[in-house]
């Protein structure tokens, strides 16, 4: 939703995804595009060494890459390759934090951690109360920090919703 927001003229996303690791971490982030609209596309490799055929086999098909969290996609050389040669393609990347948009993606979204402690313990408090772990509802982060790269921005020349920006508690790099 926020992506969508955020770039309303946006038609397609790339994910890449090691499929042992975090397949169903990737079909639900696609199942998310597209109940928004968006046409998602799933690079799969299988180890590090198979990242830079995903990125080149995905980025004249999309427009975005959503990173989600992958140890086998995103060690610290695979990031790197990732961001810089999508750069080269005008194609951002949407980070898991700021320390990506400080590396050259385009925004992340930062959750805030003592919300996140809030909510864990409301959740404990109806677990304490008879209910079910089973039947608690899924939970996502309720506050979170926008951090744009506005000279990646500017760079692959993507328009964001000017809303978004003014709204933003952007960190800008």
């Amino acid at each position: 939703d926020e992506l969508k927001r955020a770039f309303p003229t946006l038609k397609s996303i790339g994910i890449i995804s090691d499929p042992s690791r975090t397949k169903p971490l990737a079909d639900s982030a696609a199942e998310l595009c597209r109940q928004h609209g968006l046409q998602a596309h799933i690079g799969w490799a299988k180890g590090e060494g198979e990242v830079p055929d995903a990125v080149r086999a995905l980025k004249d098909s999309i427009e975005i890459v959503w990173m989600i969290p992958d140890e086998t996609v995103l060690t610290p050389r695979s990031s790197r390759f990732i961001i810089f040669e999508l750069i080269k393609s005008g194609v951002p990347v949407i980070g898991l934090s700021s320390a990506y948009v400080k590396a050259g993606a385009l925004m992340s979204l930062d959750c805030n951690y003592t919300d996140i402690g809030r909510q864990s313990a409301e959740l404990a408090v109806r677990v304490l109360a008879g209910q079910k772990p089973g039947q608690l509802p899924l939970t996502i982060p309720r506050t979170y920090t926008r951090s744009l790269n506005l000279k990646i921005m500017e760079h692959v020349r993507i328009q964001m919703d000017p809303k978004v920006l003014k709204d933003s508690n952007a960190v800008t790099f």
